[in-house]
């Protein structure tokens, strides 16, 4: 809820945004379609990362691995 309210009162018209988050089992759910719908002049890329509390621990790779992808472009 606390990004929710930060993309209410920001514009972030012609911005990239590239959701990335840690959960506790719900995974995205309707988080990107929301963040579009707050900043819907903004370019909101739907292909985020989310991983589970339970995973955070061995994370480090597929984040790296996740960003060098972006990145790329693949």
């Amino acid at each position: 809820m606390p990004m929710y309210s930060f993309f209410e009162n920001e514009d972030l018209s012609g911005k990239n945004i590239i959701p990335f988050s840690t959960h506790g089992g719900s995974d995205f759910r309707n988080t990107v379609a929301t963040i579009t719908e707050l900043e819907s002049n903004a370019a909101v890329e739907s292909n985020g990362y989310t991983v589970s509390r339970n995973n955070v621990s061995n994370s480090q790779r597929p984040v790296y691995d996740w960003l060098s992808d972006f990145a790329s472009g693949r």
